[in-house]
């Protein structure tokens, strides 16, 4: 007898644990699935972030293109000397580039002039006494942004180039 009781007793539990199971089981279903939900929003916000640095880098990379294009342009300097010496406004001017989506601009502005510059072998130095050549004082800004975002930049750099000393009076040492 103690056998059959005992046998209607494993009965009834297993009957009672079945629903456990399926309980427990979408318990589990349902962490898995928000663990997996969590992970792709990180993952979603991890390339957000690796996009905007990498745009960033692309928008420096830009103005500093810009500042080296005019420090090559001889024209783009001279124009913003003589702005200088009609008090007009300082030359801009729009860079093209190839292949990406960005605005870019440059500005040139003229600071100073110093004439007296020495020559020394492989040295030049600005000293007194003239020699017939000028370093010529230009503060550069490059700005770029990538269309399309948030991410921009402006980057500023002063130069001095070297070049014949000017015949006007107006400026200079």
């Amino acid at each position: 007898m103690k056998d059959v009781m005992a046998r209607g007793a494993n009965r009834i539990s297993a009957r009672q644990q079945r629903g456990a199971v399926l309980a427990i089981s979408m318990i589990l279903l349902l962490v898995i699935t928000l663990v997996g939900v969590s992970t792709m929003q990180s993952t979603g916000l991890e390339e957000r972030m690796a996009a905007n640095a990498q745009n960033k880098q692309v928008a420096f990379q830009a103005s500093e293109t810009a500042i080296e294009e005019a420090l090559d342009d001889d024209q783009y300097l001279s124009d913003a000397y003589t702005a200088d010496l009609q008090n007009a406004d300082w030359p801009t001017r729009d860079v093209t580039t190839s292949g990406e989506s960005i605005t870019v601009s440059s500005e040139v502005q003229f600071m100073d002039l110093s004439k007296n510059v020495v020559e020394d072998g492989s040295a030049v130095s600005i000293s007194i006494g003239g020699s017939g050549w000028a370093f010529y004082n230009y503060r550069i800004s490059g700005t770029a942004t990538v269309d399309n975002t948030s991410s921009n930049n402006t980057n500023v750099q002063g130069a001095f180039v070297k070049g014949p000393a000017p015949t006007d009076t107006l400026k200079g040492g």
